[in-house]
Formats: C-alpha cells, sequence, structure tokens
C-alpha cells in the first residue's frame, strides 16, 4: 500500500448490467479501501438504496495490530454468497453483511459485477494531500485471483489481549477433516493447550502474530492474525472532578447545567461531596453539552484504544441510555454542517439507575477523516442523543486514562496491601486489600483458563468457596476500582 495524507487506493466492484438502475440501487461493493494517512486500517463497504443525497452503505473496518499495511503485501479476500459477503485481511474474518443489515432495502448483490482498481489523490473521505505527501506514489498489486466458492478456512481470535492474559482462544473455522496445523505465537506467550482446530495462549509482554500454517494434500495456507498485547489503563489526566479546578471548560449546554451539585447517593464507587449536575432538555432531540479543551493533542491515541475516557454516571435515566462523546475543530465543526470538524465518536451505555457506575467510553467512530489528530479543541456530550427525555445526569470523575503511565510505586502499593489467607486452603479463600476496594477477582487454573470469577465486588475484603475446585496450583487476579491489577498465586489441596 502506499502512505501519505489524501492517498485513497480501492479494489472495488461495480454492477455490470445495473439490473436494478443507477448508481447506487444496483449496488458498489469495496472489497478494500484504505486511506494513506491511517497505514493500519482498511474498510470493506457495501453501497446501496436510493439515489444520492438519500443513498445508504455499510461498512466494517480492519485494524492491524503489527505493522502498518504499507509495509509489506497482505491477502485482501471477499466470500460472496447469494445472501452473505464477507470480508479477510490474511485469513481473519473481520466484516460479513446480509440482507437483514441493509435495514429493508433492496439486496443488489445478486447480479454480475466487476472490478476496479484505482488509486485517488484526494477526495472527501481522505482530504487533500498536504506538504507531508511524498511523490511519486505506487499501489502494487501482485495478483487477483477469482476462485469457486468452497468455504475456506480462517482464524477467529481477539486482535488486542491485555499483557500476562491467560486463557485467550484462537480457532479455525472451516478447516478441512484432512488438515493438520502447526501453531506459532509471539515471542514470551505459551501455548496452553492446543489442537489442530484450536489453542489457547497465556500471553507475556510482547505483540506479535498468532499463525497457523494449515496443511492439507492440497498445499499448505497460512492464517494468521496480528494481536497486540497492551500495557494496563491508568488513569492519566483527570479532565473534571468538581473539586478541583478542572481542565476542561464549560462553553454552553442546551439543558440546565449546575456546577458543583452536591452528591446524590455517596456509594464506594463515588464519594465526592460534589459533582456536576446536569437536567436535559425535553424539547431537543440533540440536547448537547459543549466544553473547550486543550489536552488532546493527539486524538489518534483515543481511536486505537492507547488512550480511553472514563467518568463516573448516576442518572434516574432508564438503564440502557445512551451518552455520546464528540471530539471536534471548533473551527470547522458548525450546528448545521455535521459530519464536517467531527475528529471522533465514543458511545457508552448506563448499567445502572439512580446509583453511581463507574463507565469507560468506547471508541464509536470517525465521522471526519480529514480532522487532522493534533487538532481537537473542543468535547461534545450527548445525552440520550435522538430522543426527547428530560432525565437528569450526574456526573464526576471525568479522566483520561492511558497505557504506559509509570504507576510502579502504586501497583507495588497496591502488592503490599494484599492478604490471601488460609494458604494452601481446602474450602474458602478470603482475599483482603487494605485500603482498595476490589472490582473484580478471578481464578485461573495451572493451564490458564478461568475457573472462578466474582464481579462488582466494590469491597476490600471478599471471601470465595474454592472446596469444589480440584488439587493444584492457582492464579488470582484482582482488579481494583481504580482499574489496578495484580495477579498472586496460591494452592488448593
Amino acid at each position: 500500500m502506499p502512505v501519505g495524507q489524501g492517498i485513497w487506493p480501492a479494489f472495488w466492484m461495480l454492477p455490470t448490467d445495473r439490473v436494478y438502475g443507477d448508481w447506487p440501487r444496483s449496488g458498489e461493493l469495496d472489497i478494500m479501501e484504505y486511506l494513506g494517512h491511517e497505514p493500519f486500517t482498511t474498510h470493506g463497504t457495501l453501497h446501496f438504496g436510493d439515489p444520492w443525497p438519500n443513498n445508504a452503505s455499510v461498512t466494517g473496518s480492519f485494524v492491524n495490530q503489527g505493522k502498518g499495511l504499507n509495509e509489506g503485501f497482505h491477502d485482501y479476500v471477499l466470500e460472496w454468497k447469494e445472501n452473505s459477503i464477507k470480508w479477510f485481511v490474511d485469513g481473519y474474518l473481520y466484516n460479513e453483511k446480509k440482507p437483514s443489515d441493509l435495514s429493508g432495502k433492496n439486496w443488489p448483490f445478486n447480479q454480475r459485477f466487476h472490478f476496479l482498481l484505482n488509486m485517488a489523490v484526494g477526495g472527501g473521505w481522505p482530504g487533500n494531500p498536504d506538504g507531508s505527501t511524498v511523490f511519486p506514489q505506487n499501489y502494487q498489486i501482485d495478483y487477483i485471483r477469482v476462485y469457486d466458492l468452497v468455504d475456506q478456512p480462517y482464524i477467529v481470535g481477539a486482535q488486542k489481549v491485555n499483557q500476562g492474559e491467560a486463557g485467550k482462544e484462537y480457532k479455525i473455522e472451516n478447516l478441512p477433516t484432512n488438515a493438520t496445523t502447526a501453531w506459532t505465537v509471539p515471542e514470551g506467550a505459551t501455548i496452553t493447550t492446543s489442537s489442530d482446530k484450536s489453542i489457547r495462549v497465556t500471553f507475556g509482554t510482547s505483540s506479535g502474530a498468532v499463525k497457523a500454517l494449515v496443511t492439507t494434500p492440497c498445499g499448505t495456507t497460512t492464517l494468521e492474525i496480528a494481536v497486540k498485547a497492551e500495557g494496563a489503563l491508568a488513569p492519566s489526566i483527570t479532565l473534571e472532578d468538581f473539586d478541583t479546578p478542572g481542565k476542561i471548560t464549560r462553553k454552553s449546554s442546551t439543558g440546565v447545567f449546575s456546577d458543583n451539585a452536591p452528591n446524590p447517593g455517596k456509594s464506594s464507587i463515588n464519594d465526592s461531596d460534589l459533582c456536576g449536575k446536569y437536567a436535559r432538555s425535553s424539547g431537543d432531540q440533540y440536547d448537547v453539552l459543549v466544553y473547550t479543551m486543550s489536552d488532546i493533542t493527539d486524538a489518534s491515541q483515543f481511536t486505537s484504544g492507547e488512550k480511553k475516557l472514563y467518568v463516573d454516571i448516576h442518572t434516574n435515566a432508564p438503564i440502557g441510555s445512551t451518552i455520546l462523546f464528540q471530539l471536534e475543530n471548533s473551527n470547522t465543526a458548525l450546528a448545521n454542517n455535521y459530519p464536517t470538524g467531527r475528529h471522533s465518536r465514543y458511545q457508552a451505555t448506563t448499567k445502572k439507575q439512580n446509583e453511581w457506575e463507574r463507565i469507560v467510553i468506547p471508541y464509536l467512530d470517525r465521522p471526519d477523516q480529514s480532522v487532522p489528530n493534533g487538532s481537537v479543541n473542543q468535547l461534545i456530550i450527548l445525552f440520550a442523543p435522538n430522543s426527547f427525555t428530560n432525565h437528569t445526569y450526574y456526573f464526576d470523575n471525568f479522566q483520561i486514562y492511558a497505557r504506559g503511565v509509570s504507576t510502579g510505586v502504586i501497583e507495588d502499593k497496591l502488592n503490599r496491601a494484599i492478604n490471601i489467607h488460609p494458604v494452601p486452603t481446602q474450602d474458602e479463600l478470603t482475599f483482603t486489600v487494605d485500603g482498595y476496594k476490589m472490582n473484580n477477582l478471578e481464578i485461573f487454573n495451572a493451564i490458564g483458563n478461568l475457573v472462578l470469577k466474582k464481579g462488582n465486588i466494590q469491597s476490600e475484603r471478599v471471601t470465595l468457596q474454592v472446596g469444589d475446585l480440584p488439587a493444584g496450583q492457582y492464579s488470582a487476579r484482582i482488579t481494583t476500582t481504580n482499574q489496578l491489577t495484580t495477579t498472586r498465586k496460591f494452592l488448593k489441596i
């Protein structure tokens, strides 16, 4: 693949006979689209529906966790059936669409299509080249092959794991009965159980590829997933906690905002005296709370998962209510020009009502790909977007968590605070963590399989009944309410 701002190679298909009419009624099938300023990502898309501007599309994206896609050849594969289309990269299934995904629109992908390959320069999606773009650019294709469909084998499993994570499964779907498989894993990782069809892996600290060398009488195929072993997330920047000066500044709001409101119900999740209170406007379908900010200097760290947003929420809204966070450039994002200026969106749903909960806000999408990663200066919060509700939302401890934050002193204090007794044990085991509240406690056996779990502990002390576990050595992984994690071993007799 080429690389650079404004470079847009594609491998796609258009209808040969246009049975259902002009674009997009007869469909467009994008096998691979790639933006030169995002060299780790490729996209697979279907276009369909009514004529522009009422056309529709559905897409899926693949983010390579190893090297950029510009650093070597990769296999981009489309598997096309009458009522199913699947996209693969290097034997990894990352996207599948069916007629039910088209929201009732006609499925035009049952006619003849033909291939197109091109490399565009500029355009609405990638934006124009800039001073960093180097010319000439090369888009190199080794081959295009068309096969009769025989459900080829493919690999499935996690692309991201935590460092030290145990029991992660990788398996091969559609493996022929006469196939044998040779597995390899990243440096420092170990295979704890193995068969031709699947393995379970305990990871170390290194990222790398999980590979399956599949051999049949017809030949050998390599399937692989680049896996990123991530360090633990830890608090990096507090944007607003209502107890100290915030790093974000409120600019405007549709609903009624109250600064430094009394805590509506202290708990182990949030025992602060003060918090923010927001009464949503029932007369507005999209109620917005706007902040200016300067602490996000590289927004790509949020889309990649290197950094994440966390917040405490207490609301009388129904469980499952949506909260949307949007990173923007205020110079280009106007009230009436969505998606222009909107770098990325992050969406969470509530799991509790009338009590505090700690929420991580997952990445949703990237509405305007042309917004530079270093230009975000505005944060928009939308409580229950696309509704006319009037619920009240309390929020607090709005923080940025980052990987690789130096937490050695904190983790050392956590390790010294843990007490497990009795060890060895026969029937029950009590965990005490002085000064920290536990959130999750997971027990793994000697080969890395999860055998016991207790969640939402919210206490410094918990007792587990372990009498039914076989005798042997086990590992206990403890996660605190402030996202610190440590592991201790114990013996069951």
